[in-house]
């Protein structure tokens, strides 16, 4: 198969799954790693233990309202 200009070839693969109540997933995987990153990407960082305490003890100190969540499946 020839690409056009400026296109690359990725490769990808299926994961499945059975979870514990016999549910069945699947996903399909991509070699990203194999491209370049655009300023577009986005990054979802992961905060440590530590760092929420500290700013959970300061909101405390200064009297703030804190809420949390938590997005899952953020593609």
């Amino acid at each position: 198969m020839v690409l056009p200009p400026g296109y690359k070839k990725i490769i990808v693969h299926w994961v499945y799954k059975i979870k514990q109540d016999l549910r069945h997933k699947a996903w399909c995987v991509s070699a990203g790693h194999l491209t370049e990153p655009t300023s577009d990407d986005a990054y979802s960082g992961v905060v440590s233990l530590h760092s929420i305490c500290l700013a959970l003890l300061l909101a405390e100190l200064n009297k703030l309202k804190t809420m949390v969540g938590n997005i899952g499946y953020a593609y």
